[in-house]
């Protein structure tokens, strides 16, 4: 008889399954804060796994949902339970999420259901700021063009994470025309003695302002 080779378990897809069937994540808020008016504007939704797990670190959570194809799915938990927290919390202002391409393409014919939930809430849609983060490649550049303009007609806004890094961003930022950009944080540190952060973090004021 042939022999038969089992795979053990793998532990991150195991500790992911419990993840995602209990609900089981830490969402904090990073206040993002107006300069000029001295308040804060909003918060971002920050992920981490349990503490007790080896998924605690984001970084580790999300490559292993991506590598289980668990990556859709676990986006979705956290934008239901960001919002929940959000909205328990009476946290003022916006409130940021961060998803992938992946995840926004998947979502397009839910946009409407999406704004119905957010309101049964009590958050409009008005408060959302959906953050596309560019970890992942895009693939289908026209369908995520529809999906942005479907979450703009229900009133959603759209940000633009870590301008600079990633796949092609200073393109898509002229292709999406977000509400909101963040420039990549290796412009930002050091920038004080750095004459040519400066004047590349200018340039991205100036053109943000046309």
């Amino acid at each position: 008889m042939p022999t038969t080779h089992l795979q053990p378990p793998d532990p991150l897809s195991i500790a992911l399954s419990a993840i995602i069937r209990d609900g089981a994540l830490d969402i904090h808020f990073q206040p993002l804060v107006e300069v000029e008016r001295a308040q804060i504007l909003g918060y971002e939704a920050l992920t981490r796994g349990p503490a007790d797990t080896p998924l605690h670190s984001p970084l580790v959570l999300f490559e292993t949902a991506a590598r289980c194809g668990r990556l859709i799915e676990l986006e979705k938990l956290i934008v239901r339970r960001a919002a929940e927290r959000f909205k328990a919390l009476a946290l003022p202002g916006l409130l940021f999420l961060n998803v992938t391409a992946d995840t926004l393409l998947a979502a397009r014919e839910r946009v409407g259901a999406l704004a119905q939930e957010l309101r049964a809430l009590g958050l409009p849609t008005s408060r959302i700021v959906v953050e596309l983060t560019e970890t992942r490649p895009i693939e289908d550049l026209v369908q995520l063009g529809g999906t942005l303009e479907a979450l703009r007609a229900n009133g959603f806004r759209i940000a633009l994470d870590d301008l600079g890094e990633g796949f092609a961003s200073l393109r898509r930022w002229i292709e999406m025309r977000p509400d909101f950009v963040k420039i990549d944080r290796h412009f930002i540190d050091g920038i004080a003695q750095e004459p040519l952060k400066q004047q590349f973090v200018r340039s991205i004021v100036e053109m943000a302002a046309t």
